[in-house]
């Protein structure tokens, strides 16, 4: 006995009038559906099962029983088709927890990602305040040269006057010695002059 694997329309098409009635038959042949490549649910068939419309039971069952049995087979189909339906919903699940997944691993990445940044503003922080540290002490480095220029000038200043009291004071003592020897001379000069 070969067999297929049909969508629930296809099976439905081999059992007659009844949708759900090959699906539930094709369970107790083949277990539980599986999803097909395009997202349907696909259930396994016997190839030669079939079920012909109207169909009367071949030991000659009474109507009664003939009803039970068709109400039976209706809840079987009823429970057939809630199977498929749960199926297909524990799949949607499995795929909404997929996409779950799948955001909380982006949620993670962001997090990591969030997290190094943080750590980099950190440490561009730090070494903000360690250069401006470093500016104030050059500030202030800068201000003491500026303080001892000042001072040294000042000083070069002073030295200058010094130096231009000194030149003062000697060309004073220069031109007092100078007149003393032209005053010796001359009178050196004269007393030759007279004979003395």
């Amino acid at each position: 006995m070969s067999e297929l694997w049909l969508t629930d329309a296809q099976a439905s098409e081999r059992s007659g009038p009844t949708s759900d009635a090959m699906p539930m038959r094709a369970r107790r042949f083949g277990g539980q559906p599986r999803p097909g490549n395009d997202g349907s649910m696909l259930i396994l068939v016997p190839d030669d099962t079939t079920t012909e419309p109207g169909a009367r039971s071949p030991d000659g069952s009474s109507e009664q029983a003939t009803e039970q049995g068709e109400m039976v087979e209706r809840f079987r189909d009823q429970i057939g088709a809630a199977e498929a339906r749960a199926v297909r919903a524990e799949h949607r699940a499995e795929q909404a927890e997929q996409r779950v997944e799948r955001a909380e691993q982006r949620v993670e990445r962001a997090e990591q990602r969030a997290a190094a940044e943080r750590a980099r503003g950190d440490d561009l922080r730090e070494r903000l305040e360690i250069a401006h540290g470093v500016l104030t002490t050059t500030d202030k480095r800068a201000d003491r040269l500026r303080d001892s220029l000042d001072t040294a000038e000042r000083r070069i200043r002073e030295a200058e006057d010094a130096a231009a009291v000194l030149r003062d004071v000697v060309a004073t003592q220069r031109q007092d010695e100078m007149e003393r020897k032209t005053k010796r001379l001359l009178e050196r000069l004269r007393d030759a002059w007279r004979g003395d």
